[in-house]
């Protein structure tokens, strides 16, 4: 997580479920509960909170900030008594400013005597909500570096979160790093916040703003498109490339297998890719059907904006080596303003930028959806398992799949492993 700067994260409050330092969580593993409160939050003001406590959960915050207003005279040091008061001035317009000063205090406080310094970063899980409600008053005040380590100390601590939480927290992890001009860290994670809602205005804003930004790759990228010689298609990692009449897939050492398969992606999922791991990607499917041949396709929405723009996988699975593994998968509609690339390929590209990477077709057949009133050209190339649909002569959808040559295999390319 960028903005942590590398450091070492140390979760308080958890209480593990396995003390064997030698384990090693996998992702979407549960690390353990959170420790309960002590008995007692105050010295003197257990009662007052637990009152200010009902009236908040009643949003009659005026109500509750008065009733906390002795209690924090009495105790200013108290955690349990700054965190009541100051996520209840937070929703008190005209009090803002005072919720953010007891926010600081309190993290302040947290952080006193425990280290979190240049190597590292303490989350108390006690006082989780804190750390993204400060965040947002960081972005109030324009202090958007501030605003995205604390965004990322909510995000970097283990345990399931509210889902509206979870997304108004990374949709504000998105608006800080647009301020900071930091094109990757938007990308990455508008990409997670469209995963958990394909219809996120702010996030689709903010990529709309960055033009074609949003959807190029840093030249450090394994999977970036780098120019090649002016009669050459650029060259891409994971991709199909044409020299002359043969089409080669471009793979790096480790996953170059000879064969097509590590090109058999769009964006970053791929054949033989596991389907937990498409759905920790993509998030859960909207729909699923039935397909001619019996098997069932699935749906993963991936942005839909208000001016019907939007586009969409569709992914069928087959079993290997005991998993559910991607067999076909295609990508469909219009350009996604994210880097979702076939072979340095986008949606929304010229027809003619699509046979300047692999060549023409070999065959073009008709292809309608009268349901939503498309007609266009399909493209398909032979022996190789990809084809493409094409619509005012643009690409409008592209689809990749296993041949039968290949045998069912769960792949793990070297591109999607956590860095």
């Amino acid at each position: 997580m960028a903005a942590l700067g590398g450091r070492t994260v140390v979760v308080l409050h958890l209480k593990p479920y396995r003390t064997d330092s030698g384990y090693r969580f996998a992702v979407g593993d549960s690390m353990g509960r959170v420790e309960p409160y002590p008995a007692h939050l105050s010295r003197n003001n257990d009662g007052t909170l637990a009152r200010a406590d009902s009236l908040y959960s009643s949003q009659r915050y005026r109500e509750a900030a008065a009733v906390l207003e002795g209690a924090y005279r009495d105790e200013p040091t108290n955690p349990f008594v700054l965190n009541a008061y100051a996520r209840t001035l937070f929703w008190i317009d005209d009090r803002r400013d005072q919720s953010f000063d007891l926010y600081r205090r309190l993290i302040a406080l947290l952080d006193q005597g425990r280290d979190t310094n240049d190597s590292v970063v303490l989350v108390d899980l006690w006082f989780h909500e804190a750390y993204w409600k400060i965040a947002s008053l960081y972005l109030d005040r324009g202090e958007y570096k501030t605003a995205a380590f604390e965004i990322t100390r909510f995000l970097s601590a283990p345990g399931p979160r509210d889902g509206p939480v979870l997304n108004q927290a990374i949709d504000y992890l998105v608006e800080a790093y647009a301020h900071l001009d930091n094109d990757e860290q938007v990308r990455l994670w508008a990409k997670r916040a469209l995963s958990l809602n394909a219809r996120d205005a702010q996030v689709l804003s903010f990529l709309y703003q960055m033009g074609s930004r949003a959807t190029s790759r840093l030249p450090t990228d394994v999977l970036a498109c780098r120019p090649a010689a002016d009669t050459l298609p650029p060259v891409g990692a994971y991709s199909f490339f044409r020299q002359g009449a043969t089409v080669r897939c471009v793979a790096p050492r480790g996953d170059d297998d000879e064969t097509v398969a590590p090109c058999l992606r769009v964006g970053e999922v791929y054949v033989g890719e596991r389907r937990d791991e498409v759905e920790g990607a993509l998030g859960a499917p909207q729909r699923s059907f039935s397909q001619r041949n019996g098997t069932v396709a699935y749906m993963y929405l991936v942005f839909f904006d208000g001016s019907q723009r939007g586009a969409y996988y569709v992914i069928e699975y087959e079993s290997a080596e005991g998993s559910e593994v991607v067999r076909s998968l295609q990508l469909t509609r219009d350009r996604p303003p994210l880097p979702l690339d076939f072979s340095c390929v986008l949606l929304g590209d010229p027809a003619e930028r699509f046979t300047r990477q692999v060549g023409p077709p070999v065959s073009i057949a008709p292809f309608e959806d009268a349901s939503i009133g498309v007609k266009g050209q399909q493209w398909t190339y032979g022996p190789l398992p990809f084809s493409a649909e094409i619509v005012d002569n643009r690409v409008y959808s592209i689809r990749v799949w296993r041949p039968d040559a290949l045998p069912p295999k769960r792949r793990r390319l070297k591109f999607a492993e956590p860095s």
